[in-house]
């Protein structure tokens, strides 16, 4: 069964990644950018617009899972963007804060103990539940 595919994403660096990596793999999946609110409106006019699968990320793709009733497949941030964005982070301050989404949040509470002893950091961790806390 074949369906129309929609990509939210929430900014302009994840859509050209996953628009190169669409191209490179010859998909006909479609990019749609907007992180929370307008990413939510941008899966809601995907579904009238018929599509039938959702893939997105973070606070935006738990947010459009929750308000939709087609298939969210929402990717989880993994150890390596943790490494990646205190490897950054460390070139500025070694008192690194994180504020997240649940995923987000999760991923950073379980790596902390490990990226603290590599980079000789201290990490907090603050996880948020709506758009406003931000």
């Amino acid at each position: 069964m074949n369906g129309k595919i929609v990509f939210v994403v929430p900014d302009e660096k994840l859509a050209n990644i996953a628009g190169s990596v669409i191209r490179e793999l010859n998909e006909s999946i479609e990019v749609y950018q907007g992180s929370f609110n307008e990413g939510l409106r941008l899966a809601v006019q995907a579904v009238d617009d018929g599509a039938n699968i959702i893939i997105s990320r973070g606070g935006t793709g738990s947010l459009i899972k929750k308000n939709i009733e087609i298939p969210v497949v929402n990717i989880e941030y993994g150890g390596y963007d943790a490494i990646n964005s205190v490897s950054k982070a460390i070139e500025y301050s070694n008192v690194i804060g994180i504020i997240g989404f649940e995923d987000l949040a999760l991923a950073y509470k379980k790596a902390s103990p490990i990226l603290e002893k590599t980079f000789s950091c201290k990490i907090f961790v603050n996880h948020i539940r709506t758009e406003k806390e931000i």
